[in-house]
């Protein structure tokens, strides 16, 4: 069995995004200089770039999940953890629910702002979520009443972006949102919380950017279950946090930032393009055979794999 914390993909992510804010603020400075004589060629590696980096942030994000983990992530352990609801967000489910025929008390509560636990209440904006109650300060949240864990521990279980398992445990229960197709019953009407809105599923979305990055396809995860491609994912993910890959996109990250200055300032354009494609054909080839490791692995990757999640 897995570790109960490992790396988060965070960082990776962090390295990416700065390189996107980078290139997003030399925008208009980068079209400018094309227009006035600047090289072609660097305009092509910037621009091309940016395109790539904004489409892999956006497959990092996407929420057209196909795959069946029967909503592992909208089940809770009974009295330790919730989601809360934003109070404005309150009254619109209440009626949503009551237009459905449904009690609205058998799936949103109230709940003391004291009582809340310390982490949440440090995470949580007060002005949008709390109400008062007569002279009480209380919160809404989300009941867990459904169905019991469908999946055990172990390799059903998904890794959070910051590398800690989910919250789930054998004694959770599912969201009482959560329908019998294990769809949630506030996505239609758009008004799931924003803790919905916001949860990144790690399962997915690593294979979703691996896809985009062009290292995995559909043929890769034919015919594997929950359980196999989460396993999958969890080994992707160890494989962008790690020291290599961390390497790689820092200094491919620096090449693309001298790139953008030597084009801006029109020096040594010649050297700099040399030195760039250099760099970005290493950083290419390296990072493939990285990939390739964790998707198609040979005897000695296999082992590898194998006594890392035995850790």
């Amino acid at each position: 069995m897995r570790p109960k914390e490992k790396n988060g993909i965070s960082g990776w992510y962090s390295i990416l995004t700065s390189r996107l804010n980078w290139l997003s603020f030399n925008g208009s400075r980068i079209d400018s200089r094309r227009m006035g004589g600047g090289s072609a060629e660097a305009y092509e590696i910037l621009r091309n770039h940016h395109i790539k980096i904004t489409r892999t942030i956006e497959a990092f994000h996407t929420l057209a999940c196909p795959v069946d983990c029967s909503g592992v992530c909208c089940h809770f352990p009974p009295g330790e953890i919730s989601v809360q609801i934003e109070a404005a967000l309150a009254a619109p489910i209440r009626e949503h629910l009551i237009r459905c025929n449904l009690k609205p008390e058998d799936y949103i509560q109230k709940v003391l702002w004291s009582l809340m636990p310390v982490n949440v209440v440090s995470a949580l904006p007060k002005e949008l979520f709390v109400f008062r109650e007569n002279a009480d300060e209380m919160v809404w949240q989300v009941k867990a009443t459904g169905a019991k864990m469908p999946h055990k521990s172990g390799d059903s279980i998904p890794r959070t972006c910051d590398g800690h398992e989910l919250w789930v445990d054998s004694k959770s229960r599912a969201c009482a949102f959560l329908d019998s197709r294990s769809l949630c019953m506030l996505q239609e009407a758009n008004l799931k919380p924003a803790a919905c809105r916001d949860f990144v599923c790690v399962a997915y979305a690593v294979h979703s950017v691996t896809k985009q990055l062009g290292y995995l396809s559909e043929d890769d995860l034919k015919g594997l279950g929950f359980a196999e491609r989460n396993r999958l994912a969890s080994n992707l993910m160890d494989a962008f946090v790690s020291d290599e890959l961390m390497r790689l996109e820092t200094e491919y990250h620096d090449s693309i930032v001298r790139l953008t200055d030597a084009y801006l300032l029109d020096e040594n354009m010649d050297s700099t393009l040399r030195d760039f494609k250099a760099q970005e054909e290493k950083y290419i080839l390296r990072r493939r055979r990285l990939f390739r490791r964790v998707i198609d692995p040979g005897p000695l990757d296999y082992l590898a794999q194998l006594l890392s999640w035995r850790r």
